[in-house]
């Protein structure tokens, strides 16, 4: 069995999340959005009061339940993901995301990629669908390849606070690449949190 490939993929997950994370320390978390003093008209002192801007990056961790079709598994699959999303308006996030599929034995789909969501309700509790594109790597049913991978998301955000937020998902991911059963794909039910 050839792991050269999946020690490529960790590899470079390592530099890209490296890389991300120096980005988002140089500004701040803000995304080069700097903190706007604003003067408060009710002060009689002349003093000025800070306004701070909403928090709009966060680093995304999960796991939860997951199936792989077309890799001769019959297993119960765990499906894991890590990445960052960043707040573009209230409706639409992007991320990017490196997650893995696994059921341990000989089945395996791995993928790094971006994507957009969009939430339909800006409130407390926020459902939403995503999509996204991404490289990555199948093994199973005797094949081991690399390609281009889709995926679609469908879940909710059920609390929503300033500093961190719940992730509940249903995501389903497809290699489009022809291996011996047809293309490859991964489904996942995935609970996370926003931090």
């Amino acid at each position: 069995m050839n792991k050269k490939p999946f020690f490529f993929l960790l590899l470079l997950l390592s530099i890209v999340s490296a890389q991300v994370e120096d980005l988002f320390i140089e500004n701040d978390d803000t995304m080069g959005i700097s903190v706007s003093a604003v003067q408060d008209q009710n002060n009689d002192n002349g003093e000025e009061e800070v306004e701070i801007p909403p928090r709009r990056i966060f680093t995304v961790l999960g796991l939860g339940p997951a199936g792989l079709g077309n890799l001769d598994s019959d297993n119960l699959a765990l499906s894991a993901y890590y990445g960052y999303t960043l707040a573009i308006n209230p409706f639409v996030t992007g991320k990017i995301i490196y997650e893995i599929n696994t059921d341990f034995t000989d089945a395996l789909v791995t993928e790094i990629g971006v994507g957009a969501d969009i939430l339909l309700a800006e409130g407390f509790f926020a459902p939403y669908f995503g999509v996204g594109v991404g490289g990555g790597f199948v093994r199973g049913a005797q094949d081991n390849l690399f390609g281009v991978i889709l995926n679609a998301t469908a879940g909710v955000l059920p609390l929503r606070f300033e500093n961190i937020q719940l992730d509940i998902h249903a995501k389903v991911s497809v290699l489009l690449r022809d291996a011996e059963k047809g293309n490859p794909y991964a489904y996942s039910l995935r609970a996370g949190v926003y931090l």
